[in-house]
């Protein structure tokens, strides 16, 4: 629930059976110009139980376009995190069942500049 949706994490963490480690602005994400392109958000979500978890994102692989000379955002990414501390790409959309401990990392792609 991060593209759309800005969910409070108290009703996240109600409701499923996961807690928010980071929801934060993902720095050095929104593309360079007169008027820098917006941050992307950056949120780790930790599972509590065993889950299915599915992700449906976009702009992974194209970056976000600036106009008039500003310069593209960063594309977004999915990974996780594993709790002996390795780190697993995911793709743009997935439905994949990760064991407890596992944190689910996605950051959302930074805006273009403009000018």
């Amino acid at each position: 629930m991060t593209n759309t949706a800005n969910t409070p994490i108290e009703a996240l963490e109600i409701a499923y059976p996961l807690q928010i480690r980071t929801y934060s602005l993902a720095n050095g994400t929104g593309g360079d110009g007169k008027y820098n392109g917006g941050l992307g958000l950056r949120r780790e979500i930790i599972l509590l139980e065993d889950s299915t978890v599915s992700i449906q994102s976009d702009r992974r692989m194209t970056r976000p376009w600036g106009l008039h000379g500003g310069k593209p955002g960063k594309p977004g990414k999915n990974w996780i995190e594993t709790p002996d501390g390795k780190s697993e790409k995911l793709p743009s959309r997935v439905t994949t069942f990760k064991k407890a401990g596992n944190v689910i990392c996605i950051q959302t792609p930074g805006g273009g500049g403009w000018g």
